[in-house]
C-alpha cells in the first residue's frame, strides 16, 4: 500500500489544443487533493425481451478527463497560471519596488468571451516496489475557483477542471517528469493581513466566513460529444456566474435594512448593491519567506447585488448574518478582476505559442 504524500503533480501551458509541451520541466507543485484523472461514460443495455432477469453487456461509449484540485494558493507564481486559464487574458504591472501586480483578466476585457487557454497536467502514482504509475491529461480548462479565506485560517483554493484526452505509462521519468522547484509554501493569504470593503473603499470590520466562488459557464458533457470520437469536442465558455459569500458579525441594522427596508421602514423592493474589494496578504515574517513587500491576492467586483439571510436569534450564542453577493454587470467601468502581486517579471503569464 501506498501514500499519496508519495505522488506528484506538475502542469504546464499547452500553445494549443491536443498539444503536449515539449518542455525541459512542467511546474510542480504542493497540493492537499489531486483528483484529476480520466473519465468515461459506461452504459448498460438494460435488460431484454429473451434475454435473462441480469442486465445485458455494459459499453464505453465516451472518455474525457478532468477532477478536482485543492492546493494552497501560494502566491509565488504558478497560481496565476490558473487565473490566466480561467479568465483568458492579463496584463502586468511593474510596481517599480520589486513586485508586479498581475491582473487577470487583462482590464478592458472583464467582459469578453475568455480566448481558450489550455493546461497539461502530469500526475505521479506510486506503486509497491518502486517506480511508480503515471498519467496525462490534455486539454485541461478550469471552470471553477473556489477561494476560502476564513480569518484566523490559511486561505484555500479548489479548482474544477475539464479536459479532453488522456495517456499512462509505466515509471515515467526524464524529461517533464521530474519532480522539484516546489515553490515557498509559506508565502500564503491570509485575509487577517488584508481587507473586506464595501461600498466605496469603506471597511467592513465584522466580516468573517468569506468564499469567493468563480464559475465559467460550459455546455453539459453530452451536448459537446460529436460523432466520429470518443472525446469532447471542447467546452466553450457561454457566460459567468461569480459569487462571495460572507457572515457579518452583528453590530447594527444598518446592512440588514440596506437589503431589505426603505428610510421609512417599509419593504423595499430595490435590490441593494455595491462595489466589493478583497485583499488578502502574505505576512512578512512568516518562516523562509525572506520577503522584503508582502505578495498578495485581491478580488475586486465593480456590482454585487446582494441578498441577506433574515436575522435568527438563539441563546448563548451570537448573532449573525449571513450575506450573498452576485456580480452583474456595471454600467460602466470595470465587472471584477483577480489582481496577484508577486516578484515574477511582467510578462511571466504569457501564454506560449
Amino acid at each position: 500500500m501506498q501514500s499519496g504524500t508519495g505522488g506528484a503533480f506538475g502542469f504546464f501551458p499547452q500553445t494549443a489544443v491536443a498539444t503536449e509541451p515539449t518542455v525541459d520541466e512542467y511546474y510542480w507543485m504542493e497540493g492537499n487533493l489531486v483528483q484529476p484523472g480520466p473519465q468515461q461514460l459506461v452504459r448498460n443495455v438494460g435488460q431484454t425481451v429473451g434475454g435473462s432477469f441480469l442486465p445485458a453487456r455494459s459499453l464505453k461509449t465516451a472518455a474525457w478527463s478532468g477532477g478536482r484540485l485543492v492546493l494552497p494558493p501560494v502566491m509565488v507564481g504558478y497560481l496565476g497560471w490558473f487565473f490566466h486559464a480561467f479568465a483568458g487574458s492579463y496584463s502586468g504591472v511593474d510596481n517599480t519596488d520589486g513586485t508586479f501586480t498581475f491582473t487577470f483578466p487583462d482590464s478592458g476585457l472583464d467582459n469578453d468571451p475568455p480566448a481558450a487557454r489550455y493546461l497539461a497536467f502530469h500526475k505521479i502514482i506510486p506503486v509497491d516496489g518502486g517506480g511508480n504509475f503515471a498519467e496525462t491529461m490534455l486539454d485541461q480548462i478550469p471552470h471553477t475557483i473556489t477561494l476560502g479565506c476564513v480569518p484566523g485560517e490559511l486561505a484555500t483554493c479548489q479548482m474544477d477542471f475539464l479536459g479532453r484526452s488522456f495517456s499512462s505509462e509505466d515509471d515515467a521519468s526524464g524529461t517533464g517528469w521530474t519532480p522539484g522547484d516546489y515553490e515557498d509554501i509559506g508565502i500564503l493569504p491570509l485575509i487577517t493581513k488584508g481587507h473586506f470593503e464595501l461600498p466605496d473603499g469603506s471597511a467592513a470590520d465584522n466580516a468573517t466566513g468569506v468564499t469567493i466562488e468563480l464559475r465559467n459557464l460550459i455546455p453539459d458533457l453530452r451536448r459537446v460529444l460529436v460523432a466520429g470520437s470518443y472525446y469532447p469536442l471542447g467546452f466553450p465558455v457561454m457566460g459567468r456566474a461569480l459569487t462571495v459569500s460572507w457572515t457579518a458579525l452583528w453590530k447594527n441594522a444598518t446592512l440588514y435594512k440596506a437589503c431589505y427596508y426603505n428610510a421609512s421602514g417599509a419593504w423595499n423592493p430595490s435590490v441593494y448593491s455595491t462595489d466589493l474589494d478583497i485583499l488578502m496578504e502574505s505576512p512578512l515574517d512568516a518562516y523562509g519567506t525572506g520577503l522584503d513587500l508582502p505578495m498578495s491576492l485581491k478580488f475586486f467586483g465593480g456590482q454585487v447585488e446582494w441578498e441577506a439571510e433574515p436575522i435568527s436569534l438563539q441563546g448563548g450564542d451570537l448573532i449573525e448574518m449571513r450575506m450573498t453577493g452576485t456580480l452583474t454587470n456595471t454600467a460602466s467601468g470595470t465587472d471584477w478582476y483577480l489582481a496577484l502581486t508577486n516578484e515574477q517579471a511582467v510578462d511571466y503569464y504569457d501564454w506560449p505559442t
